[in-house]
């Protein structure tokens, strides 16, 4: 899902500034992002289309961390909630325009 560096986490290119917010997304990312991949898969049956969503979902994350309560709940259940949010917000896109998701056969996400 990305590339990875010796200790394992997420690989941050050298001329990017790691920033509070930008750290904390990765810490969720590390320790969420597996299950929230494997639930996108088991939605979508596409391994890039479920790489997709959970971009998705931490770009989401990452603009929303102010709102977010990561003290007295836990955000699993709120990834788990936006990745569905757009996974059924692409089908009902592959409703309105049957033919682009008809032809190539995956979720036009």
């Amino acid at each position: 899902m990305g590339a990875v560096n010796r200790t394992g986490s997420a690989f941050v290119p050298p001329n990017v500034v790691e920033t509070p917010d930008a750290e904390l997304v990765r810490v969720l990312y590390d320790e969420h992002g597996g299950p929230l991949y494997a639930f996108c898969v088991r939605w979508t049956g596409d391994a890039q289309q479920a790489q997709d969503v959970v971009q998705e979902v931490f770009l989401r994350a990452w603009k929303n961390l102010s709102t977010l309560d990561l003290q007295d709940k836990p955000v699993r259940p709120w990834l788990l909630a936006v990745a569905r949010n757009v996974l059924t917000d692409a089908h009902r896109a592959a409703q309105a325009r049957p033919c682009s998701s008809r032809t190539t056969g995956r979720w036009p996400l």
